[in-house]
């Protein structure tokens, strides 16, 4: 009996010491992000298991109180059948709500006009009524001139009319902006109406590069780098350069931010700061330690 309480003790131990194991290597490498956007697409999985899980106990706890062998495998039987529909209905449903999400799929705009670019490089389709005008600003002035590096990193761009642009952003609580990144599928949405939105789609763009990679931004070894910069005086004088409050509100927007100015004013932020370049040419020459 002692034997076995001290295998159990020293199992116990093992399993606590491998999940903190994981924690910290998680932590290190942006994981907890990665499974944070994961449980958001597939938040009706995740709820359906989880009432699964409550539902299977408690059919666990009224068959452990019945000692008839009939009712035990009828509710058995049943709490099978119920469980099994649960999970269907779950699965269905999440394949539905990913198809017209603005997180999943989003086959939404499935009929919309799109534009090819080209091979990797992501389609942009039309959301709402936009001139030409609008149409080849963005395109040939926005969009086509942008670094290849960014642009294959992003699924599909979506120009909006300013109508259709706030319908969506309000429909799925979004802050007010003029253009938006989403993470779990690469999207971009933008408001087609503005004008000099050049480095705006670099920005989100850039934010699509993270996501690609692994979240860069989350990982340990970025934020030690973006904590180091942020607090560098240095970098406050690069004001004219880049937005430095926003820059400094989160580790994702600092990689967008520097990103931008790293690929429109590479030189100027070269002289100016050189080892904030260095750091930046590295990750996007995948030299990045």
């Amino acid at each position: 009996m002692k034997k076995n309480s001290g295998l159990g003790i020293v199992a116990i131990i093992l399993m606590v010491l491998m999940v903190g194991a994981l924690c910290i290597l998680g932590y290190e490498q942006g994981w907890h992000t990665l499974v944070s956007l994961w449980l958001a697409r597939h938040a009706a999985i995740v709820y359906a298991l989880c009432v699964t899980c409550v539902v299977m106990f408690a059919l666990a706890t009224i068959i452990s109180r019945r000692k008839e062998k009939e009712k035990s495998s009828a509710l058995k039987f049943y709490g099978t059948l119920l469980v099994t529909f649960m999970i269907l209905v779950a699965i269905s449903f999440n394949y539905f709500r990913n198809q017209s999400s603005l997180y999943g799929e989003n086959s939404k705009y499935a009929e919309n006009e799109t534009i090819v670019l080209g091979d990797d490089l992501p389609p942009v389709t039309i959301v709402g009524d936009l001139s030409e005008e609008e149409k080849t600003y963005f395109i040939h002035e926005c969009i086509e001139p942008q670094p290849v590096e960014l642009l294959k990193e992003t699924t599909r761009i979506h120009l909006c009319s300013r109508e259709e642009f706030e319908k969506i952003r309000k429909e799925n609580d979004i802050a007010q902006a003029v253009a938006f990144a989403v993470p779990t599928n690469r999207h971009i949405y933008i408001d087609a109406s503005r004008v000099g939105m050049y480095r705006v789609v670099t920005h989100e763009l850039s934010h699509n590069f993270d996501v690609a990679h692994d979240f860069i931004s989350e990982t340990k070894k970025f934020k030690d780098q973006y904590k180091m910069f942020i607090e560098d005086a240095q970098f406050d004088t690069l004001f004219n350069l880049l937005d430095v409050q926003y820059a400094k509100s989160s580790s994702a927007e600092f990689f967008a931010e520097v990103s931008d100015t790293y690929f429109n004013q590479g030189v100027e932020l070269a002289n100016r700061y050189p080892p904030l370049y260095q750091y930046f040419e590295n990750i996007y020459k995948g030299e990045a330690s």
